[in-house]
Formats: C-alpha cells, sequence, structure tokens
C-alpha cells in the first residue's frame, strides 16, 4: 500500500483527524460492433445511469472490433470497471474454451491488468422462454465448459435484450451487478489531516488505503 508524508508546517499538531473519501467508479460497457451494438446494451447502461448514481460516476460505451487481434490492441490502460457484454446473435454462445471463442485472450489480459474484481460478463440476448427457472441450466453448463470465463471474470450473467430499460435481467441479477460495482468502492482513500490553532494551517500527514468495514 502507498503511503506519503507531507508537512505543511513544522509547528507539531494540535490534532489529528482521519479523513475517508470514497471514489465512484467509471464503468466501460464492451461489445462488438459500432452505432447498433451500441442501441443493444442502451438500456442496461441507461439503467445503471439511473438507478446506481451513488456508486457509479459515469458509464462508457467502448466498440471491440471483430477480429482478435485487433482486440489484443484495445487499450485497458484507460478502463477502471469492465463490463464486458456478448449477445448470442454474435457468434452464438461462445465466450472462451469453445469453437469460435472471442474472449479467451481478451478476458485473460483484463483480468492480469485490472483484477479478476474489475472484470464483468453479461451474456445477453437469450429469449425470454429460454430464461425461465426450469429452463435455465445454461449458467452451470456455461461454467463446466467455458471455465475461463469464470477464472477472469468475478460477474457473470445470463439475461434477455439489454437494448431497452426494463432491461431481462432479473431483480437478483441487478442486486449482483450493483454488488459488483460496489466491490470496486469498498476501498477509501483515508487522509490524516492535522490543524494548528497557533498557525492556523491544516497538513496531509498521511496518506493510505484501508478496506471500508
Amino acid at each position: 500500500m502507498a503511503s506519503s508524508s507531507v508537512q505543511f508546517s513544522q509547528e507539531k499538531p494540535d490534532s489529528i483527524r482521519i479523513v475517508s473519501v470514497k471514489r465512484k467508479v467509471k464503468v466501460t460497457i464492451c461489445c462488438h460492433g459500432f452505432s447498433q451494438a451500441n442501441s443493444k446494451v442502451s438500456g442496461l447502461i441507461h439503467y445503471i445511469e439511473q438507478n446506481m448514481t451513488d456508486v457509479v460516476e459515469s458509464v462508457n460505451f467502448e466498440s471491440l472490433p471483430y477480429n482478435i487481434n485487433e482486440m489484443d490492441e484495445f487499450d485497458l490502460r484507460r478502463v477502471d470497471v469492465l463490463l464486458l457484454c456478448h449477445s448470442i446473435e454474435n457468434r452464438r454462445f461462445s465466450i472462451t474454451d469453445v469453437t469460435g471463442a472471442l474472449y479467451d485472450r481478451f478476458l485473460h489480459r483484463a483480468m492480469k491488468h485490472l483484477g479478476k474484481s474489475k472484470v464483468g460478463v453479461i451474456v445477453y440476448d437469450f429469449l425470454e422462454k429460454d430464461l425461465s427457472p426450469d429452463k435455465l441450466h445454461s449458467m452451470s453448463t456455461f461454467r463446466h465448459t467455458q471455465p475461463t470465463t469464470f477464472q477472469s471474470a468475478s460477474l457473470v450473467l445470463i439475461g434477455g435484450q439489454l437494448s431497452h430499460d426494463p432491461v431481462q435481467l432479473t431483480h437478483e441479477q441487478l442486486e449482483e451487478l450493483r454488488r459488483f460495482l460496489c466491490a470496486e468502492i469498498s476501498w477509501t482513500e483515508r487522509v490524516g489531516v492535522a490543524f494548528n490553532r497557533r498557525t492556523g494551517c491544516c497538513g496531509c500527514i498521511l496518506y493510505c488505503c484501508e478496506p471500508v468495514a
């Protein structure tokens, strides 16, 4: 953990207090395509912007190239939290480990660069009839046949359309999404502030990161 000492006054401080500063996350939603792809996840973007302002600072859409080699050049340095959205209308249900999979290298690189806790995956455009509790066995099959997805991402969801709000994700899934994003603001900057009554100066004397209970 990084720490630094900055003293604004040589006088001994009269009091020191710890100030916690929570940082909201910037979410980058990625999927294949351009304007058409953007419209297919616009409902999800709208939902997050309207319902998660306490957690999310901004939502940004980034288009991924169809060419896997070009995907390797996607700049992850500008990403805070990544949410990869894949429509099964695009190369079917092929995320990792199977024939025609698109994201083996991409998800592994994202996990290495950002950390698993900052990577999420939503596979969408399933028909509503296929999302009923008695038919939704896809997740267990998904976990068995495409394990790299689960090794690389801390959030994995399967849903219906994301093009308009309300999106076809269950209440439980939307709560999972919130917890995924909340996990990234559980770390807060803690700054020790010293105040000297004699000089009237405030100084930052300590900087570190600690988890919030």
